[in-house]
């Protein structure tokens, strides 16, 4: 066990993945989180986790965090090996985040050539901590 630091975490959200579906090659946001970071040494720490199907193998789907400036932090695709349902987790950190109050979202984007692919979104979470570093 490490040694507990006084102050390590500034702030933590945690969000529901919404139920979302999405078509061909296009973008939903399936979860938000809102976080104050205090000082741009800080860290942000996101771990996401979203239960999903697709009404065929053709697509991948591809998980982004974006920060509220637009910026894509990092992203995990996952393919279906068949209409079954999936669950898709990853964790990321922000190493160089903006002061202030800002949101960070999951998203969703099919990738592939099938326009008709559907991916459906069940459930899931995104968590988001700010850590004294």
């Amino acid at each position: 066990m490490g040694i507990f630091q006084p102050g390590l975490l500034i702030d933590f959200d945690c969000n529901g993945v919404l139920p979302n579906s999405l078509t061909g090659n296009a973008t939903v946001t399936l979860a938000t989180v809102s976080l104050t970071i205090e000082s741009s040494s800080n860290t942000v720490w996101l771990t996401a986790y979203a239960t999903w199907s697709a009404s065929n193998t053709s697509n991948d789907v591809k998980f982004t965090f974006v920060r509220d400036d637009g910026k894509e932090l990092c992203s995990a695709t996952d393919h279906p090996a068949s209409v079954d349902t999936f669950t898709t987790a990853f964790t990321c950190c922000d190493k160089a985040p903006l002061t202030g109050t800002h949101s960070y979202q999951l998203q969703a984007t099919g990738v592939g050539p099938n326009k008709n692919t559907t991916f459906t979104f069940t459930t899931g979470d995104l968590t988001g901590a700010v850590i004294n570093t």
